[in-house]
């Protein structure tokens, strides 16, 4: 996913606005499968100060889920706001930034590092599901169970 700048590089102070849509692979992370059920679409302003370029906006996508309730797979929809700095030289970094050596700046690392601190840890297929019958496993959103539970 990639942004050009090198019309806010000669420009210092000029805000830039951009719309990127990209296919992103799945891949592990932290023993969990993320696989993307749609492109990902970064909507975002940014300004280069003449050190550094702030980036500000919006990640959409979805996701591949597993409900937490009833095990089903269901399609997850995600958006989350982030804000962060590219710099060319680590001296310029104030906090946690993003490194930058030319005038066309990768964003996957920060769209993946982004997608990955706001994602929940467990999604559910809806607000109201009913789970699974903690004695027969019969998901309870599908059929009515016998057993003792009375489920």
């Amino acid at each position: 996913m990639k942004l050009n700048i090198a019309n806010e590089l000669r420009s210092p102070g000029k805000a830039g606005e951009c719309a990127l849509r990209s296919q992103f692979d799945g891949f592990e992370f932290a023993g969990r499968r993320i696989e993307f059920a749609a492109p990902v679409t970064v909507k975002a302003r940014y300004v280069y100060d003449g050190i550094g370029i702030d980036v500000r906006g919006s990640i959409e996508t979805a996701f591949v889920s597993v409900c937490a309730r009833c095990g089903e797979e269901f399609t997850e929809p995600f958006e989350a706001n982030f804000s962060e700095r590219f710099v060319k030289s680590a001296e310029d970094c104030r906090d946690d930034c993003y490194m930058f050596s030319t005038d066309v700046i990768d964003l996957s690392d920060m769209v993946i590092d982004n997608i990955l601190l706001n994602m929940p840890i467990a999604g559910t297929c809806s607000e109201d599901c009913k789970g699974i019958c903690g004695v027969c496993g019969i998901n309870l959103n599908t059929g009515q169970c016998s057993c003792s539970n009375g489920g």
